[in-house]
């Protein structure tokens, strides 16, 4: 699923620690969704591209 939703295998960072980070950074972003009831991944990542303030509602804090 990371490789389909986030161009992994595409991704030219590959110096030091830095492709572990992300993998835990889109790990742990995927956890955070699946927590919150989605199911379509990568429609919940357009989602809320277009309204970021809304990911607050995640991790249980108010955006208004």
């Amino acid at each position: 699923m990371r490789d389909v939703t986030f161009g992994e295998d595409q991704s030219q960072v590959r110096t030091e620690s830095a492709p572990q980070l992300l993998a835990a950074l889109r790990n742990l972003v995927i956890g955070m969704l699946r927590l919150g009831g989605v199911k379509d991944i990568a429609a919940a990542l357009r989602h809320y591209s277009w309204k970021p303030w809304e990911t607050l509602s995640l991790i249980g804090l108010p955006y208004n």
